[in-house]
Order: structure tokens, then C-alpha cells, then sequence
């Protein structure tokens, strides 16, 4: 009686023990499995909140150059961002409107990004209600889009603006646009760009952009 007494007491804390258990298990595989973003989301830039590969460095002979990473043109699939902004590649959903200018110059870089590899209409790449801000801002960068280049390549001491990736070029040409229109301060213009660079490409696009809007700049004020 006493040995069916304590196994008759023991089962209960024994299935207690294994659903504490199981459920411990349940929560630490929860906490460890990767989020998956929604689809809408597979389509926006990566965001270095985002897993990201390591800087891949190309030799030149004796030299060692760092290659700008993520480069747009290396992409071969989807990349996924934890923010939800439904913006898009070639063939995905269009870029639905931001609020805010910083969330303007975004979208602007977006439909930029899009435009140059598609040769698309920016009209054609937007959805819904156009953000003023945004529209506006891309229709002039891509209506000077040589010019920008231009200047860019003349700014840079290793790189044209036709060898960077797609993404750091149109980020650069967001932020010559506002220098020479003078559409927000120096400071604000550089940090923008810098901001957008480091969240949507690399590291060293980030300090690229930063030392070719530097110059420019200085340029802007002695001019």
C-alpha cells in the first residue's frame, strides 16, 4: 500500500515535471526558430538589422580593396527586411507611400532603385496615394541622373558612379541633389545619406558616402 501510495503521489509530479519541461523546450525552440517576415516584405532592401554575409574583398595585384556590400547588382534572390514597408523589386509589389521626410527620402530611394534596373516609369512603380515628398524627390534626382553621376565620379577618388552597386548610387544621388539645391543644410543632406546607406547597404558605402558628400559639400561653400 505504501509503494502504490508514493507511485500514485510521484506520477503527478513526474507528467508535471515533463510538461514544464516540453513546455520549456516548446518556448526555447520558439525564442531560437527564425522569424519569418511576411512575402510583402521579401521585396525591400536589406536592412543591416539583417542578417548580412561578410564584405566580400577583391585583390588587384599587391592591393586589397573592399568591395561595397550588399552590392545591389551581386543579388541573385529576394532579400528580406524586418521593417514593414512594402517596398518592392522588379516584378514585385509597388512601393506603397511613407509619411515623414525621412521615410520620403526612403521610398524616393526605393522607386530609384527600381527605375535605374528596370527603365521603368516611376509612375509605374508606385501604389496608392503618391507621397508628395518622395515623388517629387525621385522625378528630379532620375531627371539629373547623369549630372549626378557626373559629379559623384568627379567627388571620388576610386570609384564611378557606374561601377558602384545600384543602391549606393542612388544614394549618392539623393544626397549631391539636395548639396547643389541646397534643399536642407549641408549636415542634414550628409547625415541622410550616410543613414540610409548604412541601413540599406554596408558599412563602407556608408563611410563612401560620407567622404564623397564631404567633398562635394565643400565644394557648395566655396562656390
Amino acid at each position: 500500500m505504501r509503494c502504490g501510495s508514493s507511485r500514485s503521489k510521484a506520477f503527478p509530479r513526474l507528467a508535471s515535471s515533463r510538461s514544464t519541461s516540453s513546455h520549456r523546450s516548446r518556448s526555447r525552440a520558439a525564442n531560437t526558430r527564425p522569424r519569418r517576415s511576411p512575402s510583402s516584405w521579401a521585396s525591400c532592401p536589406r536592412s543591416q538589422d539583417e542578417h548580412r554575409s561578410p564584405s566580400a574583398r577583391v585583390h588587384r595585384g599587391n592591393q586589397v580593396s573592399p568591395v561595397l556590400s550588399p552590392s545591389s547588382r551581386e543579388r541573385v534572390e529576394p532579400l528580406r527586411s524586418p521593417h514593414p514597408s512594402s517596398c518592392s523589386w522588379a516584378g514585385a509589389q509597388p512601393v506603397s507611400p511613407q509619411t515623414g521626410r525621412r521615410a520620403g527620402r526612403r521610398t524616393a530611394l526605393f522607386l530609384l532603385y527600381q527605375w535605374d534596373l528596370t527603365g521603368q516609369p516611376l509612375a509605374s512603380l508606385y501604389e496608392g496615394e503618391p507621397d508628395e515628398f518622395a515623388t517629387e524627390l525621385a522625378g528630379a534626382v532620375s531627371a539629373r541622373a547623369e549630372d549626378l553621376d557626373r559629379r559623384v565620379t568627379e567627388s571620388s577618388d576610386e570609384w564611378a558612379a557606374e561601377r558602384m552597386g545600384t543602391l549606393e548610387r542612388n544614394i549618392l544621388r539623393i544626397g549631391v541633389y539636395e548639396l547643389e539645391e541646397r534643399t536642407v543644410p549641408p549636415e542634414v543632406a550628409i547625415n541622410e545619406a550616410v543613414v540610409l546607406a548604412k541601413r540599406y547597404a554596408s558599412d563602407d558605402a556608408a563611410r563612401l558616402v560620407n567622404g564623397i558628400l564631404g567633398k562635394i559639400a565643400r565644394e557648395e561653400a566655396a562656390a
